[in-house]
């Protein structure tokens, strides 16, 4: 078996015509920790992305 990884964009912009990601979806490992799983995604897009808080809804 072979495995092989590419960039989200890439594949998007091959398969759908547009590189830009629109949404995505997570999930939690249980009910308990979704907030903290949220907050975690969160702080990672503002990081790397910048912008408010406001910008990444749940």
């Amino acid at each position: 078996m072979m495995t092989s990884y590419l960039p989200a964009t890439a594949l998007q912009d091959r398969f759908v015509g547009s590189n830009r990601i629109d949404y995505f979806s997570i999930r939690a490992v249980s009910v308990d920790v979704v907030e903290q799983a949220s907050n975690q995604v969160k702080e990672i897009l503002i990081k790397y992305h910048g912008g408010e808080d406001s910008h990444y809804g749940t």
